[in-house]
């Protein structure tokens, strides 16, 4: 976590900070990203990073703290009491969840490597760790929805938590695949991760209507088609 020197600073040096390691970790793995490219962008000495956190780890796990709460904040707002149906309240995290990528980008390409891609051994217990509580917070969504009679209680709650996860997975996964997430990419930034990409796999190459429609249009789209097949197959 930040030492006080960190906190100390400036609002807005700080938001300049964060925002070049956010571009530097989201376009490379933890083990690639490299300090001294985030001190050159910043013009700063690099004895400077080490005055603000212990260590690269020590930075990278403040970082993701910092998406994280960034993404919560869009989702903050968003009460199952205010809708009718599972679905529609489901629907609505979502759509949530498309501004926020389409707001944040970096930020959000940030925790799509984090989650998906991240592979470096020195972070495997705080990713594995992560991953168990993201899918204890959809069964407890599920339980939660299961005595209010939105749910069928016979399902396994651990299934119905996997299968909500997958479809968001889907989405994030489409989301971070398109233009308009990667709009603020420098020019020497490696290629999309074109293989990630659920909604190629799915629909194949893009005709002609498909480019034309905007990223918000074909999010909701894939929200709408998901959520048939979360409608057929767990809903009372």
């Amino acid at each position: 976590m930040p030492k006080k020197t960190f906190q100390n600073l400036p609002e807005a040096k700080q938001e300049r900070f964060i925002d070049a390691c956010l571009s530097e970790f989201s376009l490379h793995d933890y083990d690639t990203a490299s300090i001294t490219q985030i001190v050159r962008r910043l013009d700063i000495a690099k004895g400077s990073v080490y005055q603000y956190f212990k260590n690269k780890k020590d930075l990278w796990l403040y970082l993701r703290q910092y998406a994280e709460q960034r993404r919560l904040t869009y989702l903050k707002d968003v009460f199952r009491s205010n809708f009718d149906s599972f679905s529609d309240y489901f629907k609505e995290i979502q759509q949530q969840q498309i501004t926020f990528n389409l707001n944040e980008p970096e930020t959000a390409r940030f925790l799509f490597r984090a989650t998906f891609l991240e592979g470096s051994a020195d972070l495997h217990d705080q990713i594995v760790s992560w991953k168990r509580h993201q899918i204890q917070i959809y069964e407890k969504l599920v339980e939660a929805e299961k005595l209010m009679g939105g749910l069928d209680k016979s399902l396994k709650t651990q299934t119905v938590a996997m299968f909500l996860q997958s479809i968001s997975f889907t989405i994030r996964d489409f989301l971070v695949d398109t233009e308009l997430s990667r709009k603020f990419e420098p020019e020497d930034a490696p290629p999309p991760v074109e293989e990630k990409s659920v909604f190629k796999r799915i629909f194949g190459v893009k005709s002609a209507s498909e480019k034309e429609k905007s990223t918000t249009e074909a999010a909701n789209e894939l929200i709408d088609d998901l959520l048939v097949m979360l409608t057929k197959s767990i809903q009372v």
